[in-house]
């Protein structure tokens, strides 16, 4: 996974669970801030809205 030093970083389609993202990263998708509810989560906020909370 890229790391950003931007709080917010761009969401990047994670290709396996080595860089799949974590409960509590935050990302950007679609102009909307989104923190992620589970871990391992290779999904975008709209391919699987459960593991997202809007912000």
């Amino acid at each position: 996974m890229v790391v950003s030093l931007e709080e917010w970083p761009e969401f990047v389609q994670p290709s396996n669970s080595e860089d799949a993202y974590n409960t509590g990263d935050k990302i950007t998708y679609n102009g909307e801030k989104y923190i992620c509810k589970m871990d391992g989560c290779v999904w975008a906020p709209d391919a699987y809205p459960d593991a997202w909370e809007k912000q």
